[in-house]
């Protein structure tokens, strides 16, 4: 751990101090050594958009984004997707495609979850009355015509991705470096969709761009505030990636944690839906990528596609009244 604290050290450190290209030396040669290490390389696109590389930082990005929303981490591939449309703003295109993403994998994951169901609550109950002899046995008659031969299938359409074919020779070899080796592992299999917001999993595909479009990309450092409590606040957040700490303040004034919040996971149902103010202060315990999704985007969002405030409602709501809310809350009370 204090090694690899320390090679991160000396990439901010280079950063910093302007040095990108020695960064981006560094980076690339610790991506040799751990090439499924996706910090590294968001960390590697971000240096290049500094150094003027912005064509190659696009490259990695839309591949980090469809592996992200392939893999279920979908407020992962969202900030991606965002950050791609702060280096090219006229990339409008990226959210309807990452929304075909998504929705694919729902669907897979639905198909899956049905097929694990028991074959009743699958299949028509086609009953057990024995068949009949004309049921049995077919009755002699001329020989049928002959069946056509069946046209073969088309061939199945690819699924859609953000990453196009690589434009530049440099391009391509980077490419090939950083995702030559990018395989289904039993350990992303493991920890698929762990980082999956349900939030995402609802929504057919116009209402998702729509949402996607109405989130807005923040990032914190650790030990940053993202929310106090009792503050005015009238938005909710997903956390795309890293963790935060959630804090509620005792009878006697003082913050006392209780609980930490995981990527996937998100908080200020109650500012949105309620436009009360915060009930517990935020803070960043690693470096954060956060969703921002505001009343008022909400309600604009809301005149075109209606659905979406009523899920998001239906899901705040269901949320709130879950056993694991309360309990974090009872935990909340008690202290």
């Amino acid at each position: 751990m204090s090694m690899w604290l320390g090679k991160v050290e000396v990439i901010s450190k280079l950063i910093a101090s302007k040095q990108y290209k020695k960064a981006i030396a560094l980076l690339r040669q610790n991506l040799q050594a751990d090439q499924d290490n996706t910090w590294l390389r968001q960390q590697l696109a971000d240096v290049l958009v500094l150094d003027g590389q912005k064509e190659l930082a696009m490259a990695i990005l839309a591949r980090l984004a469809d592996f992200f929303a392939q893999d279920g981490f979908h407020a992962k591939a969202i900030a991606i997707m965002k950050k791609m449309q702060r280096i090219d703003p006229t990339r409008t295109d990226l959210d309807e495609k990452l929304a075909a993403i998504m929705n694919e994998d729902v669907l897979q994951q639905r198909f899956l979850a049905a097929l694990r169901r028991p074959d009743q609550t699958r299949f028509a109950n086609l009953g057990n009355a024995p068949l009949t002899q004309t049921e049995a046995v077919p009755l002699p008659g001329p020989s049928p015509e002959p069946t056509p031969p069946v046209a073969s299938a088309p061939p199945p359409v690819p699924p859609p991705t953000l990453a196009t074919e690589p434009a530049t020779p440099e391009e391509e070899a980077l490419v090939i470096e950083l995702f030559e080796f990018d395989q289904p592992s039993e350990e992303r299999a493991r920890y698929r969709g762990i980082g999956r917001s349900p939030l995402f999993s609802e929504l057919a595909d116009a209402d998702l761009v729509a949402l996607m479009q109405g989130l807005q990309l923040l990032s914190f450092e650790p030990g940053e505030i993202v929310v106090t409590e009792g503050e005015p606040g009238a938005s909710l957040f997903v956390l795309a990636s890293g963790q935060v700490r959630v804090f509620a303040r005792d009878q006697s004034g003082h913050n006392r944690q209780v609980r930490t919040l995981d990527e996937g996971e998100f908080f200020g149902e109650i500012s949105l839906v309620t436009g009360q103010p915060r009930t517990a202060t935020v803070v960043a315990a690693t470096p954060c990528d956060l969703l921002e999704l505001h009343q008022s985007s909400l309600r604009a969002i809301g005149e075109n596609h209606p659905q979406v405030p009523i899920t998001i409602r239906e899901f705040c709501d269901r949320r709130l009244g879950s056993s694991e809310e309360a309990a974090a809350r009872d935990e909340r009370s008690s202290t």
